[in-house]
């Protein structure tokens, strides 16, 4: 770094300014949008039943073939034919493999159903929490630090007047050590909140 021995270091970061939260049912009717396990879950029903309907019309109408050939015999005689066969679901209808499809599509659908249901439960849980936390947070930034900061100051000049002795001193300096840690926390608090609001809304930032 390039700095003298013994030279005071200091570390600082600017903290981004949190946006203010849109209004609930927007950010719920955004996660519906954007939420790829809700969008898995309607694109496997759709591909379910679209199968189960293929199945249905290949049980019932009939499939024609048609087959040709060609052939050489002997004495230079050439033999070309065709043939067209139309096979009657009479006994096969594949009522199996459309049953099995359906039950499938089914539960995709169900599966739909939940995650609608859950989706507006997570957004409500995660913009609770974030609110929770900035608020804590901005309590901290408002009153407690700025006191923690004069009480510091104020500590400093008792010490080096000779008001407070070393024990003193000491015990005060560590309580305001956990203000601080405190204010910590809560600022962690904050951003993990942040990250749970945008995983419920599908990535997508509020």
């Amino acid at each position: 770094m390039g700095a003298e021995p013994g030279e005071p270091l200091s570390v600082s970061v600017e903290d981004l300014a949190l946006a203010p939260s849109p209004a609930e049912d927007e950010l719920v009717a955004r996660a519906l949008e954007a939420r790829p396990d809700l969008a898995a879950a309607r694109e496997e029903r759709a591909r379910l039943e679209g199968e189960a309907r293929l199945t249905a019309r290949r049980g019932r109408i009939p499939n024609p073939i048609l087959r040709g050939f060609y052939r050489e015999e002997r004495l230079q005689e050439h033999v070309a034919g065709g043939g067209l066969s139309v096979p009657l679901p009479l006994f096969n209808r594949e009522q199996g493999t459309e049953a099995s499809l359906l039950a499938q599509a089914r539960g995709a659908a169900a599966e739909e159903a939940r995650l609608r249901a859950q989706i507006p439960r997570d957004v409500h849980l995660a913009l609770a929490h974030r609110r929770t936390a900035e608020e804590a947070w901005r309590r901290y930034e408002r009153e407690a630090l700025p006191a923690a900061t004069q009480a510091r100051d104020l500590l400093e000049r008792g010490f080096d007047a000779g008001y407070l002795a070393l024990p003193d001193l000491l015990l005060q300096q560590d309580r305001l050590l956990q203000v601080r840690a405190g204010a910590i926390d809560a600022w962690l608090d904050l951003h993990v909140a942040e990250a749970d609001l945008v995983e419920a809304m599908g990535g997508v930032a509020p």
